[in-house]
């Protein structure tokens, strides 16, 4: 056995950097860094990412280091002398990064700065600054902005086929008492209502916050702010007419400076209902109308749509475009207005009358980019915002929304079959954690670059693990201590889906009856069972559990690569262990939750926040005639005792009608009985009792006799995934 001696000369020292006036929510890839290792000071790093122990959410990476900082005081926020005045600021960003024989060099963490704390070291007569940074969701968390719908999201950015962007933009999501309907982009102003229109009193869009109804008589418009002219307009819009119209109801009105002065979309009664778009000239002449016939008629009324108009100059001639969208399917209409201007949009105007009193309308929209195409865009944000993204998978949703807010992210596609209800209204971070929750994933912003990153639950199972840690080469730091106690512990989970129904699932209740009660946005209630079950059994299990595993990569100078690859929600080992410690057969076998690095200039240790990795182990179709695809029996027990040696025995099926297999290409399989791992090299027998022959007994290094009536079964089966 050969053991790596302690020499300080080896440790290379950690790079930190500063990157002065960078913006820290702008591009990572224009950040200047300046490099400040020199003056961190023998305390050293320290870096705790992930979560504090096993259950729980991730907090926000922290990096916690002290520079030296003499005259004349570079370090000191507003200090004109300093090199970098005026960029010692709060939300620098910081990076720390380990040249350990790779280049570039492993990144560990990057993180933004939250304090400055000066103080004066008088043992060695310096002055010292401490500071602590933390990273992007914390960032997030203290500069989220107010809450959004999915509406307000979706129409604030650049459209999903043409990435226009709205010029003007109204969302009416108002409170109950306002008098005006607020927008949302500079340079618009706020349109105006008249004939007591009610502010938020429509809740029954998935997609928005409550909008406002129009009585009879009841108006909402204003105008569009100047532009420089594009040849193009477009417009948006989301309504709910309550009933069929009698006559023809203008329920959009758009103002212009073109030949083409008025555009209206118009509701129609006839055999059936149409949806109309018509045109004017400046005397009120009609001069189009372009009718499409409703496909559905009972479903059209007092139901949401999406309508969308556009117009653009072509030569002399106006091209237009009508869409009506329900979320998924729609109708509409295209053609050429010839000799005829389109101009700019100067107003737009909504009214009711005593037909379509009730009428509720919202997210109002202007577009002024030729590129902006009332079918082709309108039919994406309709999908997704009059359905408020249902049925979307957790990471299509954590990556959209990621976009959305422009932070840079990282994902897993793998495994996940919980679609998600409806997107609710909420802060960004908040919408974040619900993707993780749904599919039992773990975020965190501990990645490279400090990008908001989702393991995905699948991503853990059956996974190889990246670091081992044996303690035989006296690799296991002290503070090894597996506990078992009544922490995490869950017996019954009930899951809700919220709006939806529940489900619940008891496990091994011989601990006590422990409930675990959890709500998750889902799509519908066909997976309520399984989460249930999943939850249930992951958080029943009678073993130690390991709250920490620490390493001294100063001491283990072997573990050092390993660890610069291990990532949070990977998989590690301890091997070698005591009997005591090893209930698995003296090895540990665990996922990161969390860690704790500490360089300095006399140590580098890590110590991991871990959690059981045995629930992930899982069944594959591919393994059918392998031990990791096998199903147990209801119930089995010895029908005698047998010796600590004996290597043949009975076995009676004491519940359901299910036996042991007896097929020779199933062999060798191992069973359980009261802890002792035994391998079988066969099984007979047609009916119960069944006769079992052992090849090996005590593998796990369990040596006991076992009376009549101990329980056999298989030897930890591996459960079906989520």
């Amino acid at each position: 056995m050969t053991f790596v001696s302690y020499r300080p000369a080896d440790l290379v020292k950690p790079i930190v950097e500063m990157a002065f006036g960078a913006d820290p929510d702008g591009n990572p890839a224009s950040w200047v860094w300046t490099d400040l290792s020199s003056r961190v000071r023998p305390s050293g790093i320290t870096i705790m990412a992930g979560k504090g122990d096993a259950s729980g959410q991730s907090s926000s990476t922290r990096v916690d280091v002290s520079f030296n900082n003499p005259t004349p005081g570079d370090l000191t926020p507003d200090n004109p002398m300093s090199a970098f005045w005026p960029n010692v600021l709060i939300g620098t960003p910081l990076r720390v990064s380990l040249p350990y024989g790779n280049t570039p060099p492993t990144e560990r963490a990057t993180v933004y700065v939250m304090s400055f704390r000066l103080r004066w070291d008088s043992g060695v007569n310096h002055s010292v600054v401490d500071v602590q940074a933390q990273g992007r969701m914390q960032r997030l968390q203290d500069t989220d902005h107010p809450i959004r719908s999915v509406l307000s999201r979706e129409l604030r950015g650049p459209t999903p086929t043409t990435s226009s962007l709205p010029f003007a933009y109204w969302p009416m999501e108002d409170d109950a008492g306002a008098r005006t309907a607020a927008a949302a982009t500079i340079g618009a102003v706020p349109l105006g209502v008249s004939g007591g229109v009610t502010f938020a009193a429509d809740s029954s869009l998935a997609g928005s916050r409550p909008l406002p109804t129009l009585p009879d008589s009841g108006s909402v418009g204003g105008a569009v702010p100047p532009y420089t002219a594009t040849g193009a307009w477009g417009m948006l819009m989301v309504q709910k007419v309550p009933s069929a119209v009698a006559a023809a109801n203008h329920i959009l009105t758009i103002t212009t400076n073109g030949s083409a002065r008025y555009w209206t979309i118009t509701l129609v009664p006839g055999t059936p209902h149409s949806v109309n778009i018509r045109a004017y000239d400046q005397s009120g002449t009609q001069i189009l109308d372009s009718a499409v016939p409703m496909p559905d008629q009972a479903a059209f009324y007092g139901s949401w749509h999406m309508f969308a108009i556009s117009a653009k100059q072509s030569g002399s001639n106006v091209n237009y475009s009508m869409f009506v969208n329900a979320g998924g399917s729609g109708f509409g209409t295209s053609g050429t207005l010839t000799a005829n201007t389109c101009g700019n949009a100067l107003g737009l105007f909504v009214a009711a009358n005593s037909v379509t009193a009730g009428t509720a309308v919202g997210h109002l929209v202007v577009y002024t980019a030729p590129a902006f195409d009332a079918i082709n865009d309108s039919s994406p944000l309709a999908s997704a915002g009059l359905n408020a993204q249902a049925n979307e998978w957790p990471w299509a949703r954590f990556q959209r929304l990621c976009i959305e807010e422009g932070v840079s992210s990282s994902f897993s596609q793998a495994g996940t079959r919980l679609p998600m209800g409806p997107q609710p209204v909420g802060q960004f971070l908040d919408l974040l954690r619900e993707c993780e929750a749904v599919d039992q994933d773990l975020m965190h912003d501990a990645s490279p670059g400090g990008v908001l990153t989702l393991v995905a639950r699948a991503d853990r199972y059956n996974a190889a693990p990246t670091l081992v840690v044996d303690n035989a080469r006296e690799q296991l730091a002290k503070g090894f201590e597996p506990v078992y106690d009544s922490t995490n512990l869950r017996t019954v989970s009930t899951v809700k889906r919220s709006g939806g129904s529940s489900a619940t699932y008891a496990a091994d209740t011989s601990q006590g009856t422990r409930p675990d009660e959890q709500t998750y946005s889902l799509y519908d209630d066909s997976h309520l069972y399984e989460i249930a079950g999943w939850r249930a059994n992951s958080l029943s299990m009678k073993r130690l559990r390991y709250p920490q595993l620490g390493i001294n990569l100063r001491k283990s100078p072997e573990l050092q690569a390993a660890w610069l690859a291990t990532r949070l929600g990977a998989r590690v080992q301890a091997i070698n262990l005591p009997q005591q410690h090893g209930p698995t057969g003296a090895t540990v076998d665990a996922c990161v939750e969390g860690y704790v690095e500490t360089i300095t200039s006399e140590e580098w240790t890590a110590t991991l926040i871990c959690s059981p990795a045995e629930p992930y182990n899982v069944a594959v179709m591919e393994g059918v005639g392998d031990a990791a695809w096998r199903v147990d029996t209801d119930g089995a027990t010895l029908a005698a005792d047998i010796t600590a040696t004996a290597l043949s025995w009975t076995v009676t099926i004491t519940a359901g009608s299910a036996l042991f297999t007896t097929a020779g290409g199933d062999f060798p399989v191992d069973v359980d009985i009261d802890g002792e791992r035994i391998t079988l090299s066969g099984i007979t027998g047609a009916a119960s009792p069944q006769t079992f022959t052992a090849s090996a007994r005590s593998v796990n290094g369990v040596v006991k006799t076992h009376k009549a009536g101990a329980a056999v079964k298989g030897w930890r089966l591996r459960p079906l995934a989520l």
